[in-house]
């Protein structure tokens, strides 16, 4: 499939988890056993919302490239409620520190309100579109990208497999 075609079959809200990239995504890869070490929330018109590696939160033009999966949320999604806050994180670094806590210390927070790593952003996304992809009390600090693929309200839609 092409881009044209692949944004084609997007939805917004849709999940977007890509191949680990680079030392720090190999490091995901070890400690989540899964083959997914990047995630994103699609937002339509050729946009993502996420924390990316050395940018930190925002609005992008999503990727097409290393995609492992798609997901989509089985919840309406209250999108009034996500651009809300949105605006109050958008432009927040990313979270190196904050990574060790799912990559290597379970225990530690950086106590860093103000920076978020790809699946920490994403689950407190999903939970600002009222998705309900993990339980309420499941720390999104704690969260690795791979989690998503276990989320009782996300389904596949598509792998890398069927993208190419």
């Amino acid at each position: 499939m092409n881009r044209t075609e692949i944004e084609g079959t997007l939805r917004r809200g849709d999940c977007l988890l890509y191949l680990p990239k680079g030392v720090f995504g190999a490091i995901i890869k070890l400690k989540s056993w899964n083959n997914v070490g990047h995630v994103e929330v699609y937002t339509g018109e050729g946009k993502s919302v996420a924390s990316r590696d050395g940018q930190g939160v925002g609005l992008y033009p999503w990727r097409d490239t290393d995609i492992a999966y798609v997901l989509r949320p089985t919840y309406p999604l209250d999108w009034t409620g996500f651009w809300r806050w949105f605006k109050t994180v958008n432009g927040q670094g990313y979270d190196w520190l904050g990574l060790l806590r799912f990559t290597w210390f379970k225990s530690i927070g950086t106590g860093d309100n103000d920076k978020m790593f790809c699946s920490e952003f994403a689950t407190r996304a999903y939970r600002a579109l009222c998705a309900h992809v993990f339980n309420d009390y499941q720390d999104a600090d704690a969260v690795a990208p791979a989690q998503f693929l276990l989320s009782p309200n996300l389904i596949i839609i598509a792998t890398a497999q069927s993208l190419r």
